[in-house]
């Protein structure tokens, strides 16, 4: 089985459900004006890739399981999707990111449609310059550029949410079955509010344990797939058994996932990754690598790291000494070991199903690619 062939057959294959989604809904658009841009910079950030990795395992699962592929699993899969693009449509705003897959994020996007469309001209107009209010105006059209990227980029999170619940309710499936998926999808969304706010809460604390951060990537990585996987484990009429053990494979393997993914976010390569290599540790991000070198930094070198961190001005030097540091104190080395083991005691769990020996072997690739992954 050639594990990448088949993730991206299947990538394709919800690509493409994706857009179906994206040309009913555009049918709906009250509007030619903003209203069709929104819809558009949520369609862009949407379908410009990501890796579809959770409706993917939830596809495949049902698929070696049920034989099939229908409705039953396409509209669950397609909801989490479009939760999850919401979700990171918001944490761009909360990050201040302006690259996502290596293109602008949706506030990016919709301040230049502001700039462009608005000021570009009122600027090219020279009675604009004459008299010492102009420097006023301008400072009051940035807090107009920045208030309408916020937004834009509120609005389109909130659009691909709601495509998430209409495309359930106006599928095909069985009532009892809709209300069961809707009922998981909010406690996804539910849960994965909560881990983002006590991410946001150990931006500030200099006392984050490894068991704080697990908690936390628990509660903001993981939901987003162990919840989709136990659907689609119940949606395939698995046995309690089974579904509880490939809950349980889907949570440990994504905090693996998780922490291989603050590994390449501080020393991946961003042609690769699609995003700034730099903003975890601008942000002041408390990752493993940063929680490992706290703890085992001298008392000078801790204040340099603290300099630093969450420093959004820092230069790309200063990012060196922190990466620097990380690599001195075995942070590198102890977050890779960490995804190690835990890739490792997802399998026993995996291992445990009785799921068909198809469905085990791709499941095990797929685990693999999660934590080998380069970008």
């Amino acid at each position: 089985m050639d594990i990448v062939k088949d993730i991206v057959e299947t990538a394709g294959l919800v690509n493409q459900y994706l857009e179906k989604v994206f040309m009913k809904e555009k049918k709906n658009i009250p509007s030619n004006g903003m209203a069709l841009k929104l819809f558009e910079m949520a369609y862009d950030y949407t379908m410009r890739g990501g890796k579809r990795l959770r409706p993917i395992a939830m596809i495949k699962l049902y698929y070696f399981v049920k034989k099939r592929i229908d409705e039953n699993i396409i509209a669950p899969a397609l909801g989490v999707e479009f939760l999850q693009n919401s979700s990171i449509c918001h944490d761009d705003i909360m990050d201040e990111d302006v690259l996502r897959r290596g293109k602008p994020t949706v506030q990016v996007m919709s301040a230049e449609i502001f700039l462009k469309k608005i000021l570009l001209k009122k600027y090219s107009d020279p009675s604009f310059w004459m008299g010492k209010e102009s420097l006023y105006k301008i400072m009051d059209d940035y807090k107009n550029i920045y208030r309408n990227g916020i937004s834009y980029a509120i609005l389109a999170g909130n659009l691909l949410f709601s495509f998430a619940f209409k495309t359930v309710a106006e599928s095909n499936m069985d009532l009892n079955k809709k209300i069961y998926v809707i009922q998981k999808l909010l406690e996804l969304y539910i849960r994965l509010n909560y881990g983002q706010a006590i991410d946001i809460e150990q931006e500030s604390r200099y006392d984050v344990t490894i068991n704080d951060y697990l908690n936390m990537i628990d509660a903001k990585t993981g939901a987003l797939f162990y919840i989709p996987m136990e659907m689609a484990a119940v949606l395939s009429d698995l046995p309690n058994s089974d579904v509880f053990k490939i809950k349980e494979w889907a949570r440990l393997i994504f905090q693996a996932f998780q922490i291989r993914d603050d590994i390449l976010g501080t020393f991946g390569r961003e042609e690769k990754t699609g995003k700034p290599i730099d903003s975890d540790i601008k942000e002041g991000k408390r990752t493993l690598l940063v929680i490992h070198s706290l703890k085992n930094l001298d008392e000078n070198e801790r204040k340099i790291f603290l300099n630093i961190l969450g420093n959004r001005l820092a230069t790309s030097e200063q990012i060196d000494i922190v990466r620097k540091f990380m690599m001195k104190t075995g942070a590198l080395k102890c977050a890779e070991e960490m995804s190690r083991k835990l890739y490792l005691k997802s399998l026993e769990h995996l291992e445990q199903t009785n799921i068909p020996s198809e469905a085990k072997d791709f499941f095990k690739k797929f685990s693999e690619y999660i934590i080998t992954r380069r970008k």
